[in-house]
């Protein structure tokens, strides 16, 4: 399979839309907590690059509104409207 990564090598895209896709389906299923180690291994983020891309996919969400960060490192809540 090939995934697009930057230029730079230290970002890829497919991660990020894959996590975010991962984000909104625990949502959807009711889950009240993620954890950045649950998404990483639904992704399979194995190197730099794709755990980078988790991470940013992990940032787009909190600014939209979708999760939040808790005291707990690597742990976010889900925000309910």
């Amino acid at each position: 399979m090939n995934f697009r990564y930057s230029k730079s090598g230290d970002f890829c895209k497919d991660y990020a839309i894959a996590t975010k896709v991962k984000i909104q389906a625990l949502i959807e299923q009711g889950r009240n907590m993620i954890t950045l180690d649950e998404l990483y291994a639904n992704v399979n983020a194995l190197n730099n690059a794709q755990k980078t891309s988790v991470r940013m996919a992990i940032r787009v969400a909190k600014d939209i509104g979708d999760i939040r960060k808790t005291k707990i490192k690597g742990v976010y809540e889900v925000v309910r409207y």
